[in-house]
């Protein structure tokens, strides 16, 4: 047998093997069933060693040496109606968007002050929570984007089920990008999400309302936030999405941001591919974008 890559111990071995490259034990504990909900002990330890993974890896204690060029945060929908599948081809869209070669390029070219290569990056959740579970990371080599792409796919997902919170996703993401260590010429936040905000008031009018608001002070701030929408038939429901990308396009982006829509978590990669080489690179959707999404701008 030949020698098992990083790669194939973090991504097949999950946080087991996450945890093993991190020289870290996983504690063991009997998987059983937690009374009154749909989630076990397993789920539970491997939400919990993912966090000692990053709180120990090097990729996020980077020093910069001048103003980055971006700082970048990206934004997940972790809520009930992202089921286990759909929130596998979200993190795996993302990890092969950073490694595609446009994506890639746009990072490993992006000059920031003072000579200062490369851009800030980091991945918040958001549903009744708002969770940061990978923080800030300057990416500038082959290498760093390898890494963070290893560390998104090998992300458990996080066991507890609530509501979409599209406000707490927003505001968090405001905070996130103001208080971050690494100083950026450009702040841009990437929200991807399956639905509207019902967590704030049961009221959809009300709903996008606050999410409206959220929207208009994060652009206060100077910051720039873009959406990806999935418009997918809500088969594990058995009802039909509602028209994300035009909510996304009146309540969530700012008025210097653009929404990319989908029809299905299936076309999640190419989309997150071409929205990350447009934020990086500070560009707004062509003619031909037009032609491949759906796209409000």
């Amino acid at each position: 047998m030949g020698k098992i890559t990083r790669r194939e111990l973090l991504v097949t071995g999950g946080a087991a093997g996450a945890m093993a490259l991190a020289g870290l034990t996983s504690p063991t504990i009997a998987r059983e069933s937690i009374p009154g909900t749909n989630y076990n002990t397993d789920e539970i330890a491997a939400y919990d060693n993912f966090k000692k993974i990053v709180e120990h890896h090097p990729l996020f204690q980077q020093a910069q040496e001048g103003q980055l060029h971006t700082n970048l945060c990206v934004v997940f929908d972790k809520s009930s109606s992202v089921i286990p599948p759909e929130y596998e081809r979200q993190k795996r869209g993302t990890a092969e968007a950073l490694r595609s070669l446009f994506v890639k390029n746009a990072i490993m070219y992006a000059q920031g002050g003072n000579g200062q290569k490369g851009i800030g990056f980091s991945l918040v959740e958001f549903d009744d929570r708002f969770d940061v579970r990978l923080p800030w990371a300057i990416l500038k080599t082959e290498e760093d984007i390898e890494e963070m792409a290893l560390l998104i796919e090998s992300m458990p997902k996080d066991w507890r089920q609530r509501d979409t919170n599209l406000v707490n996703g927003i505001n968090g993401a405001v905070r996130h990008l103001s208080t971050s260590r690494l100083k950026a010429l450009r702040s841009v936040i990437d929200i991807s999400g399956d639905g509207i905000e019902n967590s704030q008031s049961r009221s959809p009018e009300i709903g996008a309302s606050t999410v409206k608001a959220a929207s208009d002070a994060c652009a206060r701030r100077g910051f720039r936030c873009n959406g990806l929408a999935i418009n997918s038939s809500d088969s594990h429901t058995g009802g039909v999405a509602e028209d994300i990308t035009d909510y996304y396009d009146r309540y969530v982006r700012t008025p210097n941001g653009f929404v990319i829509g989908i029809r299905d978590w299936y076309d999640f990669e190419d989309a997150m591919s071409r929205k990350l080489q447009l934020e990086i690179a500070g560009l707004s959707p062509d003619r031909q974008d037009y032609e491949r999404f759906s796209i409000a701008a």
